[in-house]
């Protein structure tokens, strides 16, 4: 049912569906599992409607204890939803970090002198890396909407920043899209915050975004967000619109 509810989700109805979700008979919390990781990976499969997944995130973390008696309403910044939602986005956080290099087999042989056996291993390896690739880059600007939404901590995304810039040591083009997306998502928010940390990263994307060895896609990357920045993070939204916008 609850996937039934989220592929009708919009910004007019997201109330009145976030109600729904509600007041459906959680009665436990391996019930209360399953309706979260629906609404996460229904939030990292569609990553322009990150910020709608959020605030719908957002309004059940708040009214599921006044719902649900069982869930345990002592800590409301720390609840059982939240823990839970948390969870998965670190899970799938820790996955593409720990398999950034896994992935990347210097050892494949060219296509055209592999196998039909080897081909279909290639084949299969390669969707595997196109999904984990997708999941990634909906789990990133969801993380930073989930911020936006106070319901990750500064602290918590401070962590996804200093372990994306780490990255950057042995740049990919991977690590540097899933920076720019986190700074595209929480940008604007921070722009008066932790200014120190803020600084130094953009002194050394500005030197990344110079150096000739790296492919032009990743410095193109890193000079928009140094640009955007400096429009204040001003840019056109790619985000949900309201039915009356769309026509």
């Amino acid at each position: 049912k609850v996937k039934d509810i989220l592929n009708e989700l919009t910004l007019e109805n997201s109330k009145i569906l976030a109600d729904q979700i509600v007041d459906i008979g959680i009665e436990d919390e391996e019930t209360l599992k399953d309706i979260v990781k629906e609404i996460f990976d229904k939030a990292i499969d569609e990553p322009n409607f990150g910020c709608l997944y959020a605030k719908l995130c957002q309004y059940i973390n708040e009214e599921l204890p006044k719902k649900q008696k069982w869930v345990n309403i002592r800590d409301t910044n720390n609840n059982i939803f939240r823990k839970f939602l948390l969870n998965l986005c670190q899970e799938e956080f820790e996955n593409n970090k720990d398999n950034r290099w896994s992935d990347n087999d210097d050892n494949e042989k060219p296509v055209c002198e592999m196998t039909d056996e080897e081909k279909l291993e290639y084949s299969r390896k390669q969707s595997k890396r196109i999904k984990k690739k997708r999941r990634s880059l909906g789990n990133i600007p969801f993380i930073g909407e989930l911020y936006m939404c106070q319901i990750i901590t500064q602290k918590i995304i401070r962590f996804c920043f200093r372990t994306l810039f780490h990255q950057l040591q042995e740049p990919d083009e991977e690590s540097v899209e899933y920076l720019c997306l986190l700074f595209r998502t929480v940008g604007n928010k921070n722009l008066m915050e932790w200014s120190r940390d803020w600084r130094r990263y953009f002194v050394e994307m500005a030197e990344l975004s110079k150096n000739k060895a790296l492919p032009s896609r990743m410095r193109f990357m890193l000079m928009d967000i140094i640009e955007l920045r400096k429009n204040k993070w001003k840019s056109k939204g790619n985000g949900p619109k309201t039915i009356a916008e769309i026509h």
